[in-house]
C-alpha cells in the first residue's frame, strides 16, 4: 500500500521526553516521532479500510495529513474537520453524533465547527490537550477504531 504524505512540522531535535514540544511560533505541537498515524494506518490495513488521517495541534491547526491510496477524496476535508472539532471542543466527535442520533438534540448541528460523526479524538498528555486526530473514509465506527489505535500508540509511549 502506498501513501501520500504531507507533513508541516517544525521541531528541535533535542526535545524533551514529553509528547509535545515548543514550536517556533511559541505554541506546542506533537513531536513527529510520536504522532499517531503509523498505528492508525496499520489498523486500517489490517481490516482493508482506505482512510484519510489528519492530525492537528492544540490550536486545531493541521500539522500532518496522510491519505491511503483509494481513500475517498471527499474524506480529506472530513478527516480534517473531525480532528479540528475534537481539538477545538476537547472531546470525541462521537459525543455530537450521540447527541443528534440518540438524544435528538438537533440544535448541536447549528454550533459552528461541530461535526456529528465518529472519528475525531483529542490527544491528551498529562491532562493537557496536545492535539487531535481525525479519520475518514470508512464507516463512522471504522474511522473511530482506527483513530483509537493511533491514540493507544501515543498512550503506550507515556
Amino acid at each position: 500500500v502506498r501513501f501520500r504524505f504531507f507533513v508541516a512540522f517544525t521541531f528541535d531535535a533535542g526535545s524533551a521526553r514529553h509528547l509535545v514540544e515548543t514550536a517556533g511560533h511559541g505554541g506546542e505541537q506533537i513531536r513527529p516521532d510520536v504522532w499517531p498515524s503509523p498505528r492508525t494506518f496499520a489498523e486500517a490495513r489490517q481490516h482493508g479500510w482506505k482512510l484519510n488521517v489528519a492530525v492537528v495541534d492544540s490550536g486545531a491547526n493541521l500539522v500532518a495529513f496522510q491519505r491511503m491510496d483509494g481513500a475517498q477524496l471527499a474524506s480529506v476535508q472530513i478527516a480534517e474537520h473531525k480532528a479540528r472539532a475534537a481539538a477545538a471542543f476537547r472531546r470525541e466527535t462521537k459525543v455530537y453524533e450521540d447527541a443528534v442520533q440518540l438524544k435528538q438534540n438537533h440544535y448541536v448541528l447549528s454550533i459552528d465547527g461541530v461535526i456529528a460523526a465518529r472519528g475525531g479524538i483529542p490527544l491528551i498528555e498529562a491532562g493537557k490537550l496536545i492535539g487531535a486526530i481525525g479519520c475518514s473514509g470508512g464507516a463512522g465506527s471504522q474511522d473511530e477504531i482506527a483513530c483509537k489505535a493511533g491514540v493507544a500508540a501515543i498512550n503506550a509511549i507515556k
